[in-house]
C-alpha cells in the first residue's frame, strides 16, 4: 500500500522515506525518481480511513526520524539537521 524512497544525502548516510496507503505506484523497485514526480496517488485504505491520506516515516542513517520535525524546520525556511533530529525520533510520534 505504499513505496518507500531512499536517497544519498552524502557521507555515506541515507535518507529513506515509506509514503504509506497509497494506491497506483508509478515506480517499481531500482527505478530512479527526480523531485517533483508524482510517485502515487492518496489512498483511503488503513484502518478508520474516510478519505485519501498518505502515512510517512522517515529515517536517516538508520534511525527513525519523526516526520512533524522535518517539516516544521522546512516551514521555518530551514533545512533541517537531520543528525540533530536523530535522537527525538521515537516511533510513533505523533504530536
Amino acid at each position: 500500500d505504499g513505496m518507500i524512497i531512499t536517497s544519498d544525502v552524502g557521507s555515506g548516510k541515507t535518507i529513506q522515506i515509506a509514503y504509506g496507503h497509497g494506491t497506483n505506484p508509478r515506480f517499481k523497485v531500482g527505478d530512479s525518481v527526480q523531485s517533483g514526480q508524482q510517485i502515487l496517488n492518496l489512498g483511503a485504505i488503513g484502518c478508520k480511513v474516510s478519505g485519501g491520506h498518505v502515512h510517512i516515516d522517515m529515517y536517516y542513517d538508520g534511525s527513525h526520524l519523526c516526520p512533524q520535525d522535518v517539516f516544521l524546520a522546512m516551514a521555518a525556511g530551514q533545512a533541517p539537521n537531520l543528525d540533530a533530529l536523530k535522537p527525538k525520533g521515537v516511533s510513533p510520534c505523533g504530536r
